[in-house]
Parts: structure tokens; C-alpha cells; sequence
């Protein structure tokens, strides 16, 4: 008789909990899209073609996902690292999965309790569910693997970086993510046509305030970076965060640090560290294929330790001030 392990009992016990919990969700996406698609098939207008079709499609797509990731959750827990370490790709995958998922959800609701009032915008609403669409490509059709490898090199990237970017995260982080795509869709732009005259660099100007109103195309040129952009251009608009305006920048919008100095690590012998217990750790000197040379870190605290130099300096209490 095979005897079962307490992490396989544990793993599958999460899997049931979770499984239930998500066909619930699933099948509240497949009601909301399946009442949006009956309500828009009434409407006249290219939007509302658009938008029953792309309800047509989530709901395909819910019945596909809850099959694909029940199989991922129940083999998912045997690639934990051990019992008290939960956590794998697998997990990841199911968890980014399930931030989608409840996006669409969260967009359905809100298109069902909206969809009677004056000021509510069909075409708006019709693309970014046609973005979470895009996200879903149909690879039923394909039955050899080399082939599905080719189709994902070809695949169109830019709906994960226009509407949906960062959909994975909470909303704070989103709108961060949201300022970097436009800086680096519109700095693309000007990087491109800087090679010509100011007529041109004009007009790049003038064409990021479109990439600003305009998501898709502001996608379409971020995975268009991604793909064909040499690393001088990664590298120039990384650093421009090193820039004297752009450095400041945080401090208008948030608190100071105490630390944010870069430190150099000598290359020149071991760094001996005491870790918790009271002992000794030696850490080798930092080499590169150039051979040994320091290692500049940047250090950044909101805090101030000991034998770190802080920024702020503290106030003199032997300060004497005299008023005539």
C-alpha cells in the first residue's frame, strides 16, 4: 500500500480549496460576459459587435483556463522547495492567471452596472476587454510543439504593455508602470528620429502627447523596443535617471531618504560580515572578467545605521543663534 506524505495531503488539500474557489470565479466571468454579450447583441453600432464578440471570446477562454490551471494546481505543490517553503513558477503562473482573471471580472461589473448612463464609453471599454482578449491566443489548433514555439516568437506582445500593463500588480504600482511605458515609448521616438534634422525632432515632440492618449500604439512601440532596440539605447534611457532634473524628481513627490550615496567595495582582499549568530562570514572580493576592480553599490535607507554617512545631517545641539 503506498502511503500518502504530509506535503502531498497538504498539496492537494490547497488544490481542492483553491479549484473550488476558482470555479466560482470562472463561472461568474462566464455569466457576466454571457449577460454582456446578449444585451450588446441588441445594440446597433461597430462597438457593440465588438463587444459581444469579445465576450464571446472571454467566455471560451474561461472554460479553457479552468481546465489548464486545475491540471497546473494539482503537481503544482511537488515543485515547492520544501514544506514551509511554498512558492514555485508554477505558482507564480496561477497567480499572475488569477490577477487577469479578476480584472475581467472587475471591467464586467463595472461595464454591467454603467452600461445605461449618459456619460458611459463603449469604445473605450470595448478595447481594453478586446486587450485582455489578446492576451488569450488560441493554441487548440496546434498539435506539435515546434510549431507552438513559432507561433509565440510571432506572437503580438504589445497588448501586455497598452491597457493591461501591469494588471498583475496592485494600482500604485500600475500607475508607476504607466509613467515608465510613456517614457520609454516617447524617448524611443526621439531616439529614432534624433538622427535627423530639428524638424523631425519637433515633430517627435508633438507625437508624444499621441502616445500618451493612445495605449496601443504606445504598446505597439514598446514591444517594437523591446525586440529590435540595440543596448545603447537601453542603456541611454536608463541613464537618464542619472540626470541632474530627473535625480530630484523623487524628492518633490515623496519623502527623502536618509541614505541614497553609492559606496565603492574595494577589489583588494576578503569583506569579513557577522551574521546573526555572533560569527564570521567571508566574502570573497568582487572580480569581473576585467579582472578585480571595485564594485560600486548604491545604497538606499529610509532609515540611518550605524557607519553609514547620511545625507541629512543631524541637528547641532551646540547650534547658537544671535539676534542683534
Amino acid at each position: 500500500m503506498r502511503t500518502t506524505s504530509t506535503a502531498e495531503t497538504s498539496g492537494r488539500d490547497m488544490c481542492q480549496r483553491q479549484s473550488l474557489d476558482r470555479s466560482a470565479v470562472y463561472a461568474l466571468a462566464r455569466s457576466l460576459s454571457l449577460e454582456l454579450s446578449f444585451f450588446f447583441l441588441d445594440k446597433g453600432g461597430l462597438h457593440a459587435e465588438r463587444f459581444c464578440r469579445s465576450c464571446h471570446i472571454i467566455c471560451q477562454c474561461m472554460s479553457r483556463l479552468q481546465v489548464s490551471v486545475s491540471d497546473i494546481c494539482r503537481v503544482m505543490h511537488v515543485f515547492d522547495y520544501d514544506e514551509a517553503t511554498i512558492g514555485n513558477g508554477y505558482r507564480s503562473i496561477v497567480s499572475v492567471v488569477d490577477k487577469c482573471v479578476l480584472n475581467i471580472i472587475r471591467l464586467l461589473k463595472f461595464v454591467k452596472e454603467h452600461k445605461g448612463t449618459i456619460l458611459f464609453r463603449t469604445g473605450n471599454y470595448c478595447k481594453e476587454l478586446e486587450t485582455f482578449c489578446d492576451l488569450f491566443p488560441d493554441l487548440d489548433k496546434l498539435s506539435d510543439l515546434d510549431e507552438m514555439m513559432r507561433k509565440f516568437e510571432s506572437f503580438d506582445q504589445s497588448c501586455f504593455f497598452g491597457r493591461t500593463i501591469g494588471f498583475q500588480f496592485c494600482s500604485s504600482v500600475c500607475r508607476i508602470f504607466r509613467v515608465i511605458a510613456i517614457s520609454l515609448a516617447s524617448y524611443s521616438l526621439l531616439w529614432e528620429r534624433s538622427k535627423y534634422s530639428w524638424t523631425f525632432v519637433a515633430g517627435s515632440l508633438l507625437s508624444c502627447g499621441r502616445l500618451l492618449l493612445n495605449p496601443e500604439e504606445r504598446g505597439k512601440r514598446i514591444a517594437a523596443c523591446f525586440k529590435f532596440s540595440d543596448p545603447s539605447f537601453c542603456k541611454a534611457f536608463w541613464e537618464l535617471l542619472e540626470t541632474p532634473l530627473l535625480k530630484h524628481i523623487p524628492s518633490f513627490f515623496g519623502p527623502a531618504l536618509h541614505i541614497n550615496e553609492i559606496y565603492f567595495i574595494p577589489g583588494d582582499g576578503c569583506i569579513f560580515l557577522e551574521n546573526s549568530s555572533g560569527s564570521k562570514v567571508e566574502i570573497l572580493a568582487p572580480e569581473a572578467y576585467t579582472g578585480k576592480r571595485p564594485l560600486p553599490v548604491r545604497i538606499l535607507s529610509s532609515r540611518q545605521f550605524d557607519g553609514l554617512v547620511s545625507i541629512h545631517h543631524p541637528i547641532d545641539q551646540l547650534l547658537c543663534l544671535h539676534c542683534v
